[in-house]
């Protein structure tokens, strides 16, 4: 399904909570955000939300056939905001705010990394992607737990359970941030020899640091 909302508040969302619910269950469930820290939905703006439908097998004749419940409804549940606030399920607002704590969190680990890695010591491109490879595979996921306890309070009901949410929820960020450029330095490391030149090397570099940095700048 392709559903057309509109953000009437004067606020960025920066995720939602979305659920498929069918003979009164829920089905699928996701959490859509920005990418790379960007708004999903600015203030006055309209998104093409996609919510895939379940799936069940029905037995016929001829052997099974995909179909789909015909009960099925979509609940908007949650709502986040880009200051912190957010309306509806309070469940969705915890994990939309620890993953960008996560995204907040790493980016300034990685970023002097890749700033480093422009200047590298010798001319070898392979060794010189072997170091950063170290250096990355080194950055550690590990939530800070003052950043989990200071998001943990700013929540109602505040609890471990609430607490354990958040800091799971940042280090699976920070975790799939630091996996995502490892395998595009193992991409650059299994270039053909002539492939991998200083150009790209460089052009490389350059356009990942840039992009996390304005990442950054919009958590």
């Amino acid at each position: 399904y392709r559903i057309s909302l509109r953000n009437q508040s004067n606020k960025n969302i920066v995720g939602l909570g979305v659920d498929v619910v069918a003979g009164g269950r829920v089905q699928i469930t996701s959490k859509p955000r920005g990418i790379d820290g960007q708004s999903l939905i600015p203030a006055g703006k309209e998104y093409w939300l996609t919510v895939a439908a379940p799936n069940r097998a029905q037995p016929t004749p001829g052997g099974y056939v995909p179909t789909s419940p015909t009960d099925q409804q979509i609940l908007i549940k949650a709502a986040v905001f880009d200051d912190g606030t957010y309306e509806g399920d309070a469940e969705t607002a915890v994990a939309v705010r620890g993953y960008r704590a996560g995204e907040k969190m790493v980016l300034p680990r990685l970023i002097p990394l890749l700033e480093s890695a422009l200047n590298p010591s010798n001319a070898d491109l392979r060794e010189a992607l072997r170091n950063l490879d170290a250096q990355v595979s080194s950055v550690g996921s590990d939530a800070d737990p003052q950043i989990v306890r200071t998001l943990t309070s700013e929540f109602p009901q505040a609890s471990d359970r609430r607490s354990s949410e958040i800091k799971e929820t940042m280090e699976f960020t920070a975790t799939t941030i630091k996996t995502t450029l490892l395998k595009e330095i193992h991409m650059l490391q299994n270039e053909e020899a002539q492939s991998l030149n200083a150009d790209l090397y460089r052009t490389w570099l350059t356009k990942t640091r840039e992009r996390y940095e304005k990442w950054l700048s919009r958590l």
